[in-house]
């Protein structure tokens, strides 16, 4: 059964300091929002996503065949406005990089009525990084959050979410 995730994501060209980011650090955020957009296509799932022109590119590439499932909100959009009138129920919110806004974003996904589950892939920097260490022992992160959370990229988090893949198999040690 198709789902619906959030994607909150942001490039920023420089950091606080006005130094410049890596170009690898842009290719790691591509990838990973290159995983969701792969998943959330080859699944049906609808993925919702505010404006950004790097990111929109990325999106509109993979759901060039089924523009249905993408759903941009305009880039001054305030998602504590949008998250009541959206037509989908939410499954889960993917956090990447990231600023202060994404950490708005989370606040509102917390204090929404619905339940949305958070995934801050904290190896992609900023907010999300931020997100992820307030929540790792938290009773309100995700049981697969707290499993994969430390993986490169999260890339299996990302992959057990949207496939419906449960908690992972846990082996007891041999005697």
């Amino acid at each position: 059964m198709p789902n619906t995730y959030l994607l909150l994501c942001g490039f920023e060209d420089h950091d606080s300091n006005g130094t410049a980011y890596p170009e690898l650090d842009r290719l790691v955020m591509q990838h990973v929002i290159n995983s969701i957009a792969g998943n959330a296509f080859q699944n049906d799932d609808t993925l919702i996503v505010r404006h950004h022109p790097a990111v929109t590119a990325i999106l509109k590439a993979h759901f060039e065949q089924k523009p249905d499932l993408l759903v941009i909100l305009e880039e001054d959009t305030a998602l504590s406005e949008v998250l009541d009138s959206l037509p989908h129920r939410i499954h889960s919110a993917f956090i990447i990089g990231g600023g202060s806004r994404e950490v708005q974003d989370a606040d509102s996904i917390r204090l929404h009525s619905a339940p949305i589950t958070l995934l801050p892939l904290k190896d992609t920097g900023g907010a999300a990084a931020h997100i992820y260490e307030g929540l790792k022992k938290s009773d309100d992160a995700h049981p697969l959050l707290k499993a994969f959370g430390d993986a490169a990229f999260g890339f299996d988090l990302i992959h057990r979410i949207m496939l419906n893949h449960g908690l992972p198999l846990i082996r007891t040690p041999k005697p």
